[in-house]
C-alpha cells in the first residue's frame, strides 16, 4: 500500500473540551501515519482552543483554523478549502476512531478502486459506556467487505422502520471520499441533516463505493448535541425531508428506474415520520405549513410513479393524520 499519499482528516470543534483530548488522541495515534488532522474552532467559548494548540505544538500535522461560529456544516466547509489530502474524512470532536480506521479505509478505497470507502461502528451514550473490547472482536470477526453501486446505496438509503439501513449510508463521519469531489467546489449546505445533502452528492459522483463490517468509528450520541434528545421538536430537522427531495430530482432519470419508487416511498414516510414526531398542540398550524405543500406537489407530480394503493395511503395523511395515524400506526 502507498502510505505516501496524504489524508486529511477535518474536525470541526465547538465547545468539546469534555471530550477532545480523546478525539484528538485517536487521530494522532493512526497507525496511518501521513495524515493532515485540521481543527476549526468554530467559536468556542471553552478550553477547546488551548486543547488543540496543544496538538500543533507538538504534532506538526495538526492544524488549528479559527473562526466566528458559524456552524458545523460552515466549520467543514472552511476544513475543505484548505485540504490538501488526495482522500478526506470527516470526524465530530466529541467522537473517535480505532487505531486503524485511516489505514483500513484508505486500504479499501485503492485495493477496490473505489471513490468512497465506508466503515461499520460503535455507539454509545455521553457518560462513556462502552465495551472496547468487544467491538474490537466484532471488528475482528465481522470484517465482510461488500462493494456497492449507486443502486445499493440509494436503496439503502431508502429503508425505514425496523429493517432502516439508512443512518450508516447517511452520514459523512463513517466515510474516506476522493478529494476530485470536492474540487468543483462541492460544500455542505448551511442546514440541519448536512450530510444527506452532501452524502447525495457523493452518490452522484461516485462509480464505485466499498463498505467493512470493522467497526472504526466511535459515535457519541449526546442529549444537548442538535441531534439528541432534547432537541426533538427543533423544526430544523424538517431540513432531512429537503435532502430527500434533492435526492429525488438527482436520481429520477431512467437508468435509476429500478430504485426510483424506494426514493419516493421513503420521502412520504419520512415526512409522516417527522410529523407525528415534531408535532404538539402549539405547533400543528406551523408544521403542516412546512410540509403539506412540498408533500403534496411531490405527491402530484409522481402519482403515476405510486401506484393507487399508494397515492390513497399518502393522500389519507394530507386529508387527515389522525385518521392515517389510526388505520396504518396502530
Amino acid at each position: 500500500m502507498n502510505m505516501k499519499e496524504l489524508i486529511s482528516i477535518i474536525v470541526p470543534i465547538y465547545n468539546s473540551e469534555q471530550f477532545l483530548t480523546e478525539c484528538l488522541d485517536s487521530l494522532q495515534m493512526q497507525s496511518y501515519r501521513n495524515i493532515e488532522v485540521i481543527m476549526i474552532n468554530d467559536g468556542s467559548g471553552d478550553g477547546s482552543p488551548g486543547i488543540c494548540r496543544r496538538y500543533c505544538e507538538c504534532d506538526p500535522r495538526f492544524i488549528l483554523l479559527e473562526q466566528e461560529n458559524k456552524g458545523l456544516p460552515m466549520a467543514r466547509n472552511a476544513g475543505l478549502d484548505i485540504a490538501k489530502g488526495a482522500y478526506i474524512c470527516f470526524v465530530d470532536s466529541d467522537d473517535f476512531v480505532g487505531r486503524e480506521y485511516v489505514e483500513i479505509l484508505y486500504s479499501n478505497i485503492k485495493e477496490y478502486q473505489a471513490d468512497v470507502s465506508m466503515c461499520n461502528y460503535v455507539k454509545f451514550g455521553e457518560e462513556g459506556v462502552y465495551d472496547k473490547g468487544e467491538a474490537e472482536n466484532k471488528k475482528k470477526e465481522e470484517n465482510d467487505i461488500t462493494i456497492l453501486d449507486k443502486v445499493v446505496i440509494l436503496r439503502k438509503l431508502a429503508t425505514v422502520g425496523p429493517n432502516n439501513q439508512s443512518e450508516e449510508m447517511a452520514v459523512c463521519w463513517n466515510k474516506m471520499v476522493s478529494h476530485k469531489f470536492f474540487e468543483d467546489g462541492l460544500r455542505f449546505p448551511d442546514k440541519l441533516h448536512e450530510d444527506e445533502f452532501m452524502v447525495n452528492e457523493y452518490i452522484f459522483r461516485l462509480k464505485k463505493a466499498v463498505w467493512t463490517d470493522d467497526r472504526l468509528y466511535y459515535y457519541r450520541q449526546r442529549s444537548s448535541s442538535i441531534m439528541g434528545e432534547r432537541q426533538k421538536k427543533n423544526m430544523r430537522h424538517l431540513d432531512a425531508l429537503e435532502a430527500i427531495r434533492s435526492r429525488i430530482e438527482l436520481f429520477k432519470e431512467q437508468e435509476y428506474i429500478t430504485v426510483f419508487t424506494d426514493i419516493l416511498y421513503s420521502y412520504f414516510e419520512n415526512a409522516v415520520i417527522m410529523y407525528f414526531k415534531l408535532f404538539d398542540k402549539n405547533n400543528r398550524s406551523e408544521l403542516k405549513r412546512k410540509i403539506y405543500p412540498q408533500y403534496f406537489a411531490t405527491l402530484w407530480r409522481y402519482r403515476r410513479k405510486l401506484g393507487l394503493r399508494k397515492q390513497l395511503r399518502y393522500g389519507l395523511f394530507l386529508i387527515s393524520p389522525k385518521q392515517f395515524r389510526r388505520r396504518y400506526w396502530i
